[in-house]
Parts: structure tokens; sequence; C-alpha cells
């Protein structure tokens, strides 16, 4: 007998206590779709932030002068590249590295 089968006909009347467990149930499952449906969108939207440009980003004019000497033309091609890369490069100070970090924790992105 499946799962199905204990259902029992639609319309049948069913007790308080299996309305309540039933209820339950869906507030269970109702919860369990929107939170993967929220992790879906962030991954979404974290996939989307690693295909912009960096020129599209508030990067000083200094760091994307750096940038584009590296060949970094996209957020993912930063993540790629790398902090310890970026660190050993003379041209980004302390101060450039705390701002590459600062926006990219702005679009939820940690170097």
């Amino acid at each position: 007998m499946s799962k199905l089968d204990d259902i029992g006909n639609v319309g049948e009347e069913i007790t308080y206590e299996e309305y309540i467990s039933a209820l339950q149930t869906v507030k269970k499952f109702h919860y369990q779709v929107e939170t993967q449906a929220e992790k879906i969108a962030n991954e979404k939207l974290s996939i989307q932030v690693l295909e912009t440009p960096v020129d599209n980003l508030y990067f000083s004019s200094r760091v994307k002068k750096v940038f584009s000497k590296l060949d970094i033309k996209l957020v993912k091609d930063i993540m790629n590249y790398g902090l310890p890369k970026l660190k050993i490069n003379r041209n980004l100070g302390t101060k450039s590295i705390k701002e590459i970090k600062e926006v990219l924790l702005h679009h939820n992105l940690k170097l």
C-alpha cells in the first residue's frame, strides 16, 4: 500500500488531530521550499556578480588600472587571481586591497 492510499478519498472527513498534523507537515515543507528557493536565488545572484565587468563596480582609478595591467576584466577574474597574488603586486597597497575586499563584500563575495 502506498502513502497515497493512506490519504483516503478526497472530501472524506478527518479528525482535528489529523488536520493539525497535516497543517504542520504543510508548514514544514513550505518553509523548506522557501529556504531552498532563497538559496537558489542567492546562487543565481552570485553567478551574475561573477560575470560583472570590474569597470561596472565602484573601484578607484588606481585599482582599475592595476586590474587592466593584470588582464582582470570580470569579478570572477579577481576571485581566480586570489588575494595572495594581489597582495604581492607592488601597485596594490593596503588601502587598495581593503577597497577590493570591501567592494566584493558589498556583493556578498569574500576574497
